[in-house]
């Protein structure tokens, strides 16, 4: 009953949005006191699930499918912060395909991380990171590594997915809104270059495709901090930092680490409020 009245709730604020088209060690994660009980709800995709990074036990429903990992820095938070948490984020997950509706995950119909997050007890924290998926991030990556990705019809694709994101995003955070936490933590991406023990021309990227990446890059986390900025409970956090990661050619190229992942925690940690 309560799932319908919010997607009741959605469509209308859907409707208005649609009229205005609008390896070193991390530190450990510090628990502290608080006066409210913490839950967290983490969504978004396999940054957030910890994909590479072993699968969780016992598994729910959709943990295989989705990539999820008890080292992922949702389910690192949850643990130093002795917090419930129910990590909905899925490896290859979108705005659109994963948050808004449906995706399908390794054969597997997962349902809306939205429809999910109706169906949860009400949680204080919600911390995601999402719209990498929707422009072809880790596609283009490879295209750089292997060819060129520095090309007109790349940058042209990029922007029009970049602007298909937008309007998912301010979708994904409007309904997230409409479940009622204290707060909505949304993630920026950290720069793949800082996190790996070669330089951008050992991994294939040449000067130009090394200017491209960083414009794309700039251009995806500046999209993300725009529209968090129209939510009241939403709390933008970049990842400057470097944040190790997993080395290419392995099942989580590119994703965190565990130590990766601890500090995104972190970071998390630092603006909860």
């Amino acid at each position: 009953m309560r799932a319908r009245r919010i997607l009741a709730a959605l469509a209308l604020t859907l409707g208005v949005m649609a009229a205005a088209a609008a390896p070193a060690q991390a530190a450990p994660i510090r628990a502290v006191a608080t006066e409210e009980a913490i839950s967290i709800l983490g969504w978004g995709d396999s940054i957030a699930a910890g994909v590479g990074l072993g699968s969780t036990s016992p598994a729910g429903p959709f943990d295989a499918a989705c990539g999820r990992s008890p080292q992922s820095f949702v389910a690192q938070l949850g643990a130093a912060l002795h917090a419930p948490t129910t990590n909905l984020a899925c490896a290859g997950a979108t705005t659109w395909h994963g948050v808004v509706g449906n995706q399908m995950a390794n054969g597997t119909t997962v349902p809306s991380q939205l429809l999910q997050t109706y169906q949860q007890p009400r949680a204080r924290v919600a911390v995601g990171i999402v719209g990498a998926n929707d422009v072809n991030w880790s596609g283009l990556i490879a295209q750089c590594v292997a060819t060129n990705c520095a090309t007109p019809e790349n940058r042209a694709a990029f922007a029009a997915n970049l602007e298909r994101a937008r309007v998912g995003l301010a979708i994904s955070l409007a309904g997230l809104e409409l479940a009622q936490p204290q707060q909505i933590v949304l993630l920026e991406y950290y720069d793949i270059f800082a996190g790996l023990p070669f330089t951008p021309a050992q991994l294939g990227f040449t000067p130009d495709e090394q200017d491209q990446y960083r414009l794309w890059r700039g251009a995806l986390n500046s999209m993300i901090a725009e529209v968090g900025s129209h939510f009241p409970h939403v709390t933008v956090v970049p990842l400057e930092m470097p944040v190790p990661l997993q080395l290419p050619g392995t099942p989580g190229q590119l994703h965190p680490t565990a130590v990766g992942q601890t500090i995104i925690a972190n970071a998390v940690r630092a603006v909860l409020r």
